[in-house]
């Protein structure tokens, strides 16, 4: 069996005091943490890796959505949706199934008109198009 280690070098103690600064400041400001302290969001185990929203969190979500909107479309960028869960054809001519089908969610669904299943998967990364500059559309 493999076990992946990792490792960490400095090249002198005032360097690896930094280091340990830096995780100490970053552990202060974890999101999971200070979402539930400033009552922004919760998870349930019931929707694993779901984000609940509360007000003030999703007013935050929210105004900075907004922001990056104003700040694409100034860049010349134009938004589009695309579905979240699609067929797996899609993922086979974007080349996204060869290379990711093993870390993808997959669904079957069946079709009472059919006599197999259809194939269908979560996006598994931000694809595809979801942004594209307005002088390639």
């Amino acid at each position: 069996m493999l076990q992946r280690i990792y490792g960490i070098a400095f090249r002198n103690r005032d360097d690896l005091k930094a280091h340990l600064t830096m995780l100490e400041e970053a552990a202060k400001r974890d999101h999971r943490k200070l979402g539930r302290e400033m009552d922004l969001f919760h998870m349930q185990e019931e929707a694993p890796g779901q984000v609940f929203w509360h007000p003030n969190g999703w007013t935050i979500y929210t105004t900075l959505q907004d922001y990056m909107r104003r700040q694409q479309r100034r860049g010349g960028y134009v938004e589009v949706n695309t579905p979240q869960v699609v067929n797996r054809k899609l993922w086979e001519a974007s080349g996204h199934w060869e290379n990711y089908q093993e870390n993808m969610f997959i669904v079957e669904v069946d079709e009472d008109h059919a006599r197999e299943k259809t194939v269908n998967a979560l996006k598994p990364m931000n694809c595809p198009a979801m942004c594209r500059s307005s002088t390639s559309v």
